[in-house]
């Protein structure tokens, strides 16, 4: 089943922050970028553990950052690792501060919007999509859900119960002063596959998580042994022309690949931890992919 993107008018009413702020965000993509090119090289590719060929035809850089494909599986890794030490940096350290300015609404109204422009239609996809195969929609845990946007849109779209897990306190603590107390729990970094793994839920959605992660590879083999979850909603950025775009102008804070995206997915390598693994010997029968990309 395929569905199309959402019209770009109202996206634009929540991207002017992007518009006005950039030099502030490139700032603040600087000093990710310091962190993160301080990290150790990586060697292996991120998506498949192919040792990285660093000749020269191979690489490219952007906005000081340098880059590889993989030539196993076609994934754009960054050249450093994405070690704890950067994630924590990146994500909890000051409890989620820096990573929840840029993912949070404090107005109700504006965050009520938000959800009904931006992730009710993610919710709906997801809804229909398992209808689309007979199935009932079930309960539902979201991790990296942030201020429970998500959450809050797939109870209005009748799954139950809704649970999300989220590595910024302040993020948990906004989401919760609006949807309420019981859906949205903080976790440590270092906790997500076990998380992942013990998930009590008909679906497990990581919307815009696995290129979040330290070790992506460790969160899908956590779902492979997941007896619970059957269906998987995934969202995930892909390598595009977009990044050459961001390359063009480096006085223009980069949306796509910097900061907290180190690497991009693209269709060879998702289709490689699909089959190799995903659907490969799951404890469940095999897991359903549902992708928002």
């Amino acid at each position: 089943m395929k569905r199309y993107s959402k019209p770009i008018g109202r996206m634009i009413d929540f991207k002017t922050d992007f518009f006005f702020n950039n030099d502030l965000k490139l700032e603040e993509l600087k000093r990710i970028t310091s962190v993160y090119t301080s990290q150790e090289r990586r060697d292996v590719c991120k998506n498949c553990e192919e040792p990285l060929d660093y000749s020269a035809q191979n690489c490219f850089v952007n906005h000081g950052t340098p880059y590889l494909l993989c030539s196993r599986c076609g994934h754009c890794n960054g050249a450093h690792e994405d070690t704890d030490a950067f994630c924590s940096a990146l994500y909890s350290d000051d409890q989620g501060s820096h990573y929840a300015g840029a993912y949070s609404d404090s107005d109700v109204k504006q965050y009520k919007l938000r959800q009904k422009e931006i992730y009710l239609p993610k919710a709906l996809f997801l809804r229909d999509s398992i209808l689309e195969v007979g199935d009932k929609p079930g309960g539902i845990v979201d991790f990296g859900a942030g201020a429970g946007y998500f959450v809050s849109a797939a109870q209005e779209c009748g799954f139950e119960p809704v649970h999300g897990y989220e590595p910024s306190e302040i993020l948990v603590k906004r989401g919760t002063d609006i949807i309420g107390e019981g859906h949205l729990f903080h976790h440590e970094m270092k906790d997500i596959n076990r998380l992942i793994e013990t998930a009590d839920a008909q679906i497990a959605s990581l919307i815009g998580v696995l290129e979040h992660l330290s070790d992506p590879g460790g969160a899908l083999e956590a779902l492979k042994n997941n007896k619970q979850v059957k269906y998987v909603f995934l969202s995930l950025p892909l390598f595009s022309p977009t990044v050459v775009f961001e390359s063009i102008f480096p006085e223009v804070s980069p949306r796509h690949l910097g900061g907290g995206h180190t690497h991009l997915y693209t269709d060879q390598s998702i289709d490689f931890f699909v089959k190799n693994m995903v659907l490969r010997d799951c404890q469940n029968g095999g897991l359903v992919l549902i992708s928002w990309i």
